[in-house]
């Protein structure tokens, strides 16, 4: 996952180093490339989800994105250098601004309403990979202490609901749990990614179970997830732990 967007620098610096040593071959330069990825806007920059770099983009104000907006951008990286004096950024296209939830109490769900099962993907018997840019990478991760889960569920998009509550805490890891409420329309399913800010931990970790957590420079999530078996049934399982830095740590 750390590599993800590890093509993103690697292209700027191949374009400086050729503008800085080509002389007058300069005029020959360009290129062309487009991305689709998750990006965090900052005033006139993007930064690519697990990189920690920016991009400046020169059009950022024809979309409407402010500050701390996330989301799922088509970008463009151009240079001809018979045309613009250096290597462009520009959106596209936003695909979908993704929100950022808050974790809730155990308590706060009536699961009788949030009960639709997540899918598995039938020849792995594991959650289907997010794709970005046409390249499948893990659906659980964790990034800026926002935890990030992309599943495929039975029901429809259209008014679903979804919610992260906290299980418990055992050594430093702070278990989840995903709920999904959607309507049922025969086999009709639906995909999401949806996000959750780990800092909103504070307000719903009992006194001892935050007390449990401070001293550790590193924490570790882990979601459970009711998933639709094979056999039709219904079961509780875990994914992999995510690693992070300890935003309550003291």
């Amino acid at each position: 996952m750390k590599n993800l967007f590890k093509l993103f620098p690697a292209f700027a610096a191949i374009a400086v180093m050729s503008l800085m040593s080509c002389g007058e071959a300069e005029n020959e330069i360009s290129f062309d490339r487009y991305y689709e990825s998750i990006f965090t806007v900052n005033k006139s920059t993007i930064a690519p989800e697990l990189e920690d770099t920016s991009y400046m983009v020169m059009n950022m104000d024809k979309f409407g994105l402010q500050t701390g907006d996330r989301a799922r951008m088509v970008v463009r990286h151009y240079y001809d250098s018979n045309v613009t004096k250096f290597p462009e950024w520009t959106i596209q296209s936003v695909v979908e601004v993704i929100p950022t939830r808050e974790i809730v109490a155990k308590d706060a769900i009536d699961e009788t309403e949030y009960n639709a099962p997540v899918l598995l993907n039938a020849s792995s018997g594991r959650l289907y990979s997010y794709t970005m840019d046409n390249r499948p990478v893990d659906p659980i991760w964790v990034w800026n202490n926002i935890q990030n889960v992309y599943v495929h569920y039975r029901g429809i998009s259209d008014n679903a609901q979804f919610a992260l509550s906290v299980k418990g805490v055992k050594d430093g890891c702070v278990e989840l749990q995903l709920h999904i409420k959607a309507t049922a329309s025969g086999n009709v399913k639906s995909d999401k990614l949806v996000s959750f800010d780990l800092r909103s931990l504070e307000s719903v970790l009992t006194e001892s179970e935050k007390a449990s957590i401070r001293s550790y420079d590193k924490l570790k999530t882990q979601v459970f997830l009711t998933y639709l078996t094979s056999a039709g049934k219904t079961e509780v399982g875990a994914t992999p732990a995510c690693e992070f830095a300890n935003p309550f740590k003291k």
